[in-house]
């Protein structure tokens, strides 16, 4: 059988999980599903790449939106398309989050084309995995949580995150809170933030943290539903958890831009190379003063 029967074969298994979108919405479980699915099928990436150490488990995820599972599984995403690059295959392409208020629906799509996009993987290789079965009583939280779990199956297949990507998405918040700043018509007063070339990711996590507790006292003072910030991670702080991180900060200031009518996307800068932790600590910190500008 060539390639391009097995992949139409395995697009097929696929669509055969999906609700039909003509009868009705899909819900929490259909979005788990797909997930679920996705991480079976990178498990069976995994053992065929022979890679005998299990992968990370996510921690516990509470209080997650639609918008922050469309932002996770962006970041999935980005991830998708350097493993179909290194198997020679091309399909998946780069996605930012719309600005608007995100429905079940899109996040179910997303979710939907990712999973088709991984199969191209396994079908490329001839894999066969377990198809994931009908889930119940699941939540955002839950997938969020579980497509954290495929980001970090995906570790050792691919590159990790690295500095250079993380830095990327920070000077994108930086971007989105001018934008938010413009539209409140708020002006900063510029002050250089001291470079501490001893922070590492565990600063900048701990800065990220503090810039989410800085924005839910922000949507407070517009009158709008605050973030929940989840619990600080117990285990090694690494540039993917801080990634993540940045990721919500995102998801969050998309929220932000919805409830103050704003729809111009903020700058998308070119991903730099070189980029140490300590630089990401550095604009963090900057951001997290700007935040609080705008929630006195």
């Amino acid at each position: 059988m060539n390639l391009s029967s097995r992949l139409s074969i395995g697009l097929l298994v696929v669509s055969c999980l999906l609700p039909s979108l003509g009868s009705a919405n899909p819900t929490p479980n259909d979005v788990y599903q797909q997930v679920d699915d996705m991480y079976n099928q990178i498990m069976a990436v995994r053992q065929h790449e022979k890679l005998e150490s299990a992968p990370k488990s996510p921690s516990l995820q509470t209080n997650k939106r639609p918008v922050h599972v469309y932002a996770k599984a962006i970041e999935l995403n980005e991830k998708i398309i350097r493993l179909q690059s290194k198997y020679g295959i091309t399909g998946a392409a780069p996605k930012t989050i719309p600005v608007r208020a995100i429905t079940p629906l899109e996040v179910f799509n997303l979710v939907k084309e990712l999973n088709q996009e991984i199969s191209k993987v396994t079908q490329a290789n001839g894999l066969e995995y377990t198809p994931a079965p009908t889930a119940t009583n699941k939540t955002p939280s839950n997938s969020y949580e579980k497509l954290m779990a495929v980001s970090m199956a995906m570790d050792g297949l691919i590159d990790p995150i690295d500095p250079n990507q993380v830095f990327r998405n920070s000077q994108i918040i930086d971007g989105e809170i001018d934008l938010i700043a413009k539209a409140m018509n708020i002006e900063f007063i510029d002050r250089t933030v001291p470079l501490d070339k001893t922070a590492t990711p565990f600063d900048s996590t701990i800065e990220g943290f503090m810039n989410l507790y800085r924005l839910a006292k922000l949507q407070r003072k517009l009158g709008m539903p605050a973030v929940r910030v989840a619990d600080f991670p117990i285990e090694k702080i690494t540039p993917s958890q801080v990634y993540d991180m940045t990721n919500n900060i995102l998801a969050e200031l998309v929220r932000i831009k919805v409830k103050l009518g704003i729809t111009e996307p903020a700058p998308s800068p070119e991903l730099l190379k070189g980029k140490k932790p300590y630089e990401v600590n550095q604009l963090m910190i900057k951001v997290g003063r700007k935040i609080d500008a705008l929630a006195e």
